[in-house]
């Protein structure tokens, strides 16, 4: 997150439109609107709850997020995304394994030696 928890809770609090101002906070900190509901209510700020209208009149007033349903990911996804994660070190490695030898190649030179030690 970009922003600390003091100025999420603060920037809420301050908002005149608190569920919009969610949405905009968990956009600023590039994170799911629930992370910031959850940094709010893990510092005792209470989310979804409006002021009562008038004294003794209990505001009808309903929450406007919903807790993020569970992300299903098959396993042959999973298994996509690993094997494309390990074509890219292995192309990684095998770039940082050239520049290591043109290291060697030129301490080489630089000290007269030969290549081969």
């Amino acid at each position: 997150m970009q922003m600390t928890n003091e100025e999420i809770c603060q920037s809420y609090q301050q908002a005149k439109h608190k569920a919009k101002q969610i949405q905009i906070l968990a956009e600023l900190n590039a994170c799911q609107k629930a992370e910031i509901i959850a940094v709010l209510e893990e510092s005792g700020v209470q989310v979804g709850v409006r002021a009562k209208k008038t004294l003794g009149e209990q505001s009808d007033y309903k929450p406007v997020y919903k807790k993020a349903e569970p992300v299903v990911i098959s396993w042959q996804n999973s298994l996509k995304a690993v094997v494309e994660h390990i074509a890219e070190l292995k192309h990684q490695k095998e770039a940082i394994e050239a520049e290591l030898a043109e290291i060697y190649r030129t301490l080489g030179e630089i000290c007269g030696k030969d290549n081969n030690t």
